[in-house]
């Protein structure tokens, strides 16, 4: 009899525990979609009744969501969110103090509570505590939460202004993993100029840009218009190293180099078209390889971004032909890059036959109006309409500019 009671006694206990713990899970889950629902299985859930005190003040019910945020933390005083509403309520109520020094704990205690460190980032930031907002956004940031671009929006904003910019800069050095989102932004809400600010003191640090963020800045001015901005942006990217090789073109010779565009050649990537620097065997030094194959290819495929102001101009360089088959050849092409405005300005004779390396040259002009940029492009000869298959493998070396007209000397 004895071991029957026991077993009876065993077996309610257990399953006393089942309904605790069923208890518990239906709580849990339901605290953070249905907090009255969850207070109805378990009254003392701080977790729902933080989450109820959250509605309560959206409300409006200052005192209901006061006294709920206040049980919320006799039962568990490590509750960031019933902190956080307690702070806000003190907002409300026009007590800033109270309110500052209640969210920021919430904050210390949970850096995932998101509308504490969204709440903290706003006041600081009217503050003039940049340090203080720059902390409260790596917090949302970190959290993935969707609210940290407006914030880093509003940071950009006011890191334009001169007394901001080195504590923000201070900041990015530090390489934060939300760093080339917020040059993104900053580059899209600030002028280009301000821009190149950035990248410039971030460029003294002991973290400087990166590939990509450099090419974030110079794409924003080459989209305003801006091209001087622009091309100082790429000036900054490229290795001290490379100066020397400034001039109408940049890196004529083609020297293997992996300096950014679009200032310097811009190679494309298409199963059509293959164009790559490489060495060629007959002079001994690398050169531009391009390989049309195919039918429907790319009727354009190198190319560079030019500063050329208003003047005469004579193109020169070498190439050579390995194979041309079909009606088509290539040539060399300059046209204006202004948006809305693709003038042609001049273009070499097409290579069009099996060649060894050889001479070619052609004369243009820069118009003093609406031409601010150039492209110097290479291309098919052959209009867009020819669907006919081909092959065109051709090599180019030793381009370069130089003004007929009387004028300054090239860029750099």
């Amino acid at each position: 009899m004895r071991r029957v009671a026991l077993v009876a006694l065993c077996g309610a206990i257990l399953a006393g525990l089942a309904v605790a713990i069923v208890i518990e899970s239906a709580a849990d889950h339901a605290a953070p979609v249905r907090p009255q629902a969850a207070l109805a299985w378990k009254p003392d859930s701080a977790e729902a009744l933080s989450r109820q005190a959250e509605r309560l003040l959206v409300a409006g019910e200052l005192s209901a969501a006061r006294s709920a945020a206040k049980r919320a933390l006799e039962h568990d005083p490590l509750e960031a969110r019933a902190i956080r509403v307690l702070g806000e309520a003190a907002a409300l109520e026009g007590n800033l103090a109270s309110a500052r020094r209640l969210i920021a704990e919430a904050g210390r205690r949970s850096r995932s509570d998101v509308p504490a460190h969204q709440w903290l980032f706003h006041q600081r930031l009217a503050d003039g505590d940049i340090k203080g907002a720059l902390d409260s956004l790596d917090g949302v940031v970190r959290t993935g939460d969707t609210a940290g671009g407006g914030l880093m929006t509003a940071m950009a904003v006011e890191a334009s202004r001169p007394d901001v910019m080195p504590q923000v800069v201070e900041r990015l050095a530090t390489d934060p993993p939300w760093r080339y989102t917020f040059v993104r932004i900053f580059s899209a809400v600030a002028a280009p100029s301000r821009s190149v600010d950035l990248i410039a003191a971030l460029r003294e640090t002991r973290t400087p840009p990166t590939t990509e963020e450099y090419a974030v800045v110079i794409n924003r001015a080459l989209r305003d218009g801006d091209y001087e901005t622009g091309f100082l942006a790429w000036l900054m990217a490229i290795p001290k190293a490379s100066l020397g090789q400034l001039g109408y073109i940049y890196n004529g010779a083609f020297d293997p180099a992996t300096d950014p565009e679009p200032f310097n050649w811009v190679l494309p990537v298409n199963r059509r078209l293959e164009a790559t620097i490489a060495l060629n065997a007959t002079r001994d030094s690398s050169a531009l390889h391009v390989i049309y194959a195919g039918v429907s290819t790319p009727r354009a495929s190198v190319k560079q971004m030019l500063l050329l102001p208003p003047g005469r101009y004579r193109l020169t360089g070498q190439e050579s032909s390995e194979a041309i088959r079909g009606d088509q050849g290539a040539l060399w092409a300059v046209q204006c890059a202004a948006r809305g405005v693709r003038t042609m300005l001049g273009q070499s004779t097409p290579l069009s036959a099996v060649s060894d390396w050889k001479p070619f040259t052609f004369d243009f002009e820069v118009p003093a109006r609406n031409c601010p940029a150039q492209w110097l492009i290479l291309m098919r000869s052959a209009p867009e309409a020819s669907q006919s298959s081909i092959l065109i493998d051709v090599w180019y070396d030793d381009l370069s500019i130089r003004r007929l007209d009387a004028a300054p000397s090239p860029r750099g």
